[in-house]
């Protein structure tokens, strides 16, 4: 029984899975492309190298290169964090960019990009769910609660 349990795990993982056993690993494609790949890309483009963002879980690792990247919603929420309410989120208002995928930010969250478009970014960018504000405004230090 074990052996049969091992086989098949072992043959599941050549067949289907992408790791330097299985089938498909050289071919270097293991997530299939979406109709987003082509906007998620132009949005990247548009920050700036040396601009601070937030942006969400699924952008965030293209742009982890930066010295201020945070994942979305965070520094105005704690999100992923591991930590209790009482740490002192970073300054939000240190953050010039968001970079959202709409389909993935939960339906909670719309209240406050909604509010920080209205009152300290503007949409520069706005394509297949993908949206991208820049701070057109000076930002509220995290004394608050938002939005």
């Amino acid at each position: 029984m074990v052996g049969t349990v091992v086989a098949a795990a072992i043959a599941c993982n050549i067949a289907w899975s992408p790791s330097p056993i299985g089938v498909q690993f050289h071919l270097g494609i293991w997530a299939p492309a979406t109709p987003q790949d082509a906007a998620r890309n132009a949005a990247i483009a548009l920050v700036p190298k040396n601009g601070s963002v937030s942006a969400t879980y699924d952008i965030d690792p293209h742009m982890s290169h930066r010295v201020l990247i945070y994942e979305w919603p965070n520094p105005w929420h704690i999100a992923n964090w591991g930590l209790n309410d009482s740490y002192k989120l970073p300054d939000p208002s240190q953050v010039d960019w968001l970079v959202l995928n709409l389909v993935v930010v939960a339906p909670s969250q719309a209240p406050l990009y909604e509010t920080l478009e209205k009152k300290e970014f503007k949409v520069v960018f706005d394509q297949d769910g993908i949206l991208v504000l820049h701070r057109v405004a000076p930002g509220r230090p995290n004394d608050h609660d938002w939005p």
